[in-house]
């Protein structure tokens, strides 16, 4: 499993994109409207088209991370920003108008992220980066603090990270192993037979051991993790 970004000594290094991207970057600021988290201020767009990739790498330094696998052939990515009234709209605007997708590939590995994200967490704003993905794809996420969900990926899944808390799921026969270490926290694994496994011991883990063909690694320094197997 990749070593967790918080002792990573060395950023990764990627080479052109390699990917044909399907649709124009669409960047836009609608007149602000209010959901569950505040006021939404911009969102970003973007689609690729998945080609020889193999693995879908993501980094967030902070907000929620929502990924689906589904049988299309292309990444499409959505960013929504909101923030609340805990920053003024002038604060608000100023921290989201510096935002901007990144993409890199490296041979067959595809990495997407936000450009221009504060160094530190801003109460109040908050980035939430929705992804439909090929199902068949490897992922790998690391992020440190917010949530991450992911459903129906068939392939690989690694996630790296602070404090977060995260929901796992898709179907057991694809699935040869979860492991599951926290620092501190909490999780469970809930398996197609209906049995559930809590993680145990000081630092918390949990293994698992399947017939599939595809592993799910989560290594996180706190949170709560839930991974369902149907």
């Amino acid at each position: 499993m990749s070593t967790p970004f918080f002792i990573r000594g060395l950023p990764r290094r990627f080479g052109p994109l390699a990917l044909v991207l399907c649709l124009a970057t669409f960047l836009a600021l609608p007149a602000a409207h209010a959901d569950d988290h505040g006021e939404t201020v911009r969102t970003l767009k973007q689609t690729f088209f998945a080609g020889d990739v193999e693995t879908l790498e993501l980094d967030l330094t902070f907000g929620d991370i929502v990924v689906e696998g589904s049988l299309r052939r292309s990444v499409r990515v959505e960013v929504v920003v909101t923030c609340n009234d805990e920053l003024t709209e002038s604060e608000c605007r100023r921290y989201a108008d510096r935002l901007a997708l990144r993409a890199r590939t490296k041979r067959d590995r595809l990495d997407l992220g936000l450009r221009g994200t504060p160094r530190a967490r801003i109460q109040g704003l908050r980035a939430e980066m929705r992804i439909q993905m090929p199902r068949r794809l490897g992922l790998e996420i690391d992020q440190r603090a917010g949530s991450a969900t992911v459903r129906d990926v068939a392939g690989d899944i690694e996630i790296d990270g602070g404090s977060l808390d995260v929901e796992v799921s898709r179907t057991q026969s694809k699935t040869s192993m979860v492991a599951i270490d926290l620092a501190v926290g909490d999780g469970v694994l809930h398996t197609a037979d209906g049995a559930k496994q809590d993680l145990s011991g000081f630092p918390r883990s949990l293994r698992w051991r399947g017939d599939g063909e595809s592993k799910i690694e989560i290594d996180l320094a706190g949170g709560q993790v839930t991974v369902r197997l149907t």
